[in-house]
């Protein structure tokens, strides 16, 4: 009888342990599905991002990384469509993915026509100031003369305003406005544009000379006078060098 007792209180904690454990033992299982399904989807998810982002630089280059590259329309002169890896890796956007800029690239052979880049949507402060300047009203009325970013600051190779080879450095910029406003066949275009003589005798005034003699770079510039993004003709009553401004501007230095 005690033996027989033993055998059925053993058998009885036995079924009573199978009872307290299938709760666990079925949460268990449903937690670790639960964490599948969620690892699945995650990759999924991941994958389809990684899908619509657009091709991946190494794709790009693959072709856009050969100097020999070029692209011309009929009756002109070939373009080059050649992107310096190096060139590239060491600017301001060198982290950002060419399809960070370059939209509709999501598969290859891509269009022959692809939308250009637009830089307004990450430097949305500084579109808003060159919309409203007289560049900007300009490049509104589709005048191919009229500075745009790229023409300023560079193409795939722009650099941080502060860097000394950036073309738009305080002690760099004045040849920048140069390109344009001392070029006589721009200007011959554009009557309502300042006088060619005017705009080179900067170079030799003791503005220019602290410049590009003395290296300093706390002397007016271009833009120090006449504002950056947001540059107005001169008889705007808002222009920093409109005659009733000109001298709080002055007054500034």
């Amino acid at each position: 009888m005690a033996e027989g007792g033993r055998q059925k209180a053993e058998g009885d904690r036995g079924a009573r342990r199978a009872v307290h454990c299938a709760p666990h033992a079925a949460w268990l299982l449903t937690v670790t599905a639960m964490a599948l399904a969620l690892l699945f989807f995650a990759g999924a998810a991941s994958l389809a991002a990684e899908r619509a982002a657009g091709l991946t630089d190494r794709e790009c280059l693959r072709c856009h990384g050969d100097p020999a590259l070029t692209r011309a329309q009929p009756g002109e002169r070939g373009r080059t469509m050649y992107v310096d890896r190096a060139v590239l890796a060491r600017s301001r956007h060198g982290t950002i993915a060419c399809t960070g800029c370059h939209t509709g690239t999501a598969k290859l052979p891509h269009e022959a026509k692809l939308p250009r880049a637009d830089c307004t949507t990450c430097h949305q402060r500084e579109a808003k100031a060159y919309a409203g300047s007289i560049h900007g009203r300009g490049l509104a009325k589709a005048d191919a003369d009229v500075p745009t970013c790229q023409r300023c600051h560079g193409g795939h190779g722009i650099l941080a305003v502060k860097d000394p080879a950036s073309p738009v450095r305080p002690l760099r910029q004045a040849r920048i406005c140069m390109e344009c406003h001392a070029d006589t066949r721009i200007t011959a275009r554009h009557p309502e544009m300042p006088n060619v003589l005017l705009i080179r005798a900067y170079a030799d005034s003791v503005h220019g000379l602290a410049v590009s003699r003395k290296g300093l770079g706390v002397a007016p510039t271009c833009t120090g006078c006449h504002g950056t993004h947001d540059l107005s003709p001169a008889d705007d009553p808002g222009s920093p060098v409109h005659r009733m401004n000109v001298a709080e501007t002055c007054g500034g230095c």
